[in-house]
């Protein structure tokens, strides 16, 4: 365990990422090549979180334990959420709108 970080926060990050993984497979299996990311913008926040907090881990700089505990937990967050809409729209993708898609609605 890196840094104090709790090993529930790690635990839920771990399976919302296989959650992402599993939705979008999904998607490609139903939609093929038309397969698009359920809110694009919040994949983009998981990702820097990650970079940021894997960084850290890294030795690139260095945060104090409370803001890393933050991360971590912002992190956790926004995967489960991520996680969860993305196998929703896997099962029904009329729920989302293609604004929750990045795209402008027409």
């Amino acid at each position: 365990m890196h840094y104090g970080a709790s090993s529930g926060l790690e635990l839920v990050t771990g399976v919302s990422y296989l959650m992402i993984l599993a939705g979008f497979g999904l998607r490609n299996m139903l939609e093929g090549t038309r397969a698009r990311l359920l809110w694009p913008w919040l994949l983009m926040a998981i990702f820097a979180i990650c970079g940021v907090t894997r960084l850290d881990y890294a030795g690139v700089f260095s945060t104090n334990s409370l803001l890393l505990l933050v991360l971590h937990f912002t992190l956790a967050s926004c995967s489960l959420a991520y996680g969860v809409g993305q196998l929703a729209y896997a099962f029904w993708p009329e729920l989302f709108s293609d604004r929750d898609l990045g795209r402008p609605a027409t």
